[in-house]
């Protein structure tokens, strides 16, 4: 019987369940299916300049195994033995990955940024944050231009790369089935969710730019942030 306990979502709440568990004893599997660990307050616990240092060392610990880029597919078994397939996307970036930044500028495909609360923008290649766990920058393949099957329209980034770290042909790989004796939810929450913000259309939310929701101030009001911990609109 597996003494591995899944957690899904790479939150501050993931993370800590992640670290009850190894304290206890057992080990941690973390899943997360965005590019980095921290969630929605990875911007305020990653980008200061004394980052928290719980993230840092959770990452280290032998005891618990963080996976990015990777999403649960399915579960089988039953309490105490769980059977889950994991199925991890491409970050198309390698380790080799300095964060010498030259491929963003180059990058011409801008979108929200969602670290941010969507105040600020990103390129598909990005870091969405100063510093991050991993500490390699990640291609968002949905809003590359350098799309499947052929991946050859663009190939800014590629040129731009004095690493060779960033690798279009970098294959799916195929579901991992792994066995667990717990499976623990974190996976975080909807700022504003599609319904929401239809209701909060009646007051102006998404046509006025001083109507901003609690996340979103709580972003203008972090220092460092979009607008360095002053709520400028």
């Amino acid at each position: 019987m597996s003494d591995t306990v899944l957690v899904l979502g790479g939150g501050l709440a993931g993370m800590q369940a992640a670290a009850e568990v190894a304290g206890a004893g057992s080990r941690a599997l973390v899943v997360e299916r965005r590019p980095i660990l921290g969630g929605k307050r990875g911007a305020a616990l990653l980008s200061a300049d004394c980052p928290d240092p719980r993230l840092g060392a959770l990452a280290e610990d032998p005891a618990v195994e963080c996976r990015t880029l990777t999403q649960l597919r399915a579960v089988g078994g039953d309490a105490g033995n769980f059977r889950v397939t994991l199925q991890e996307q491409p970050r198309y970036v390698s380790a080799d990955c300095t964060r010498c930044n030259h491929c963003v500028p180059v990058c011409p495909e801008v979108v929200p940024n969602e670290y941010d609360a969507n105040l600020t923008f990103r390129k598909a290649i990005h870091s969405p944050l100063p510093q991050t766990i991993p500490d390699i920058y990640s291609i968002d393949i949905d809003a590359c231009l350098n799309s499947p099957p052929n991946y050859l329209p663009c190939q800014r980034c590629v040129q731009a790369c004095d690493d060779d770290a960033i690798h279009f042909d970098q294959p799916i790989p195929l579901p991992e089935e792994r066995d667990v004796a717990a499976i623990i939810v974190a996976t975080g929450f909807a700022a504003v969710s599609d319904a929401q913000r239809a209701i909060l259309e009646e007051f102006g939310y998404g046509m006025h730019p001083d109507i901003l929701s609690a996340n979103e101030l709580q972003r203008l009001l972090e220092d460092p942030g979009p607008s360095g911990g002053f709520a400028i609109r």
